[in-house]
């Protein structure tokens, strides 16, 4: 299973150094694998934000609770920041520093994961 992690930020250069602290939390805390993308998915503009990806493989449903701690970490420390996460399928769950704390946000990423 690969999820991809789209990081939005008023601030290009926000976006990707907060993708790359997040690419050495999954590594170091989550114990998944993961990478800035390059590619169709590639970091770049999104309108007014700019936009950073990278990509989790094989992220595991006990690392989810993990990966949903290394989230609210920076989503807490970086309000503005809007963070998408996608699944293989498609399916997509919006998080910032509001919506991470909900309960709904736990299961929608576990059912993201299976």
């Amino acid at each position: 299973m690969s999820l991809y992690i789209d990081v939005s930020a008023d601030d290009p250069e926000n976006a990707l150094s907060l993708s790359r602290e997040l690419v050495h939390s999954c590594r170091q805390e989550v114990g998944t694998d993961a990478s800035l993308v390059e590619g169709p998915h590639q970091s770049g503009s999104k309108g007014a934000a700019e936009l950073s990806t990278l990509l989790l493989e094989v992220l595991s449903a006990g690392a989810v609770p993990v990966l949903i701690e290394v989230l609210k970490s920076v989503l807490h420390r970086n309000p503005g920041v809007t963070i998408q996460i996608r699944n293989d399928q498609g399916e997509a769950v919006n998080l910032d520093a509001d919506t991470i704390h909900q309960a709904a946000t736990e299961q929608a990423l576990r059912k993201a994961v299976d």
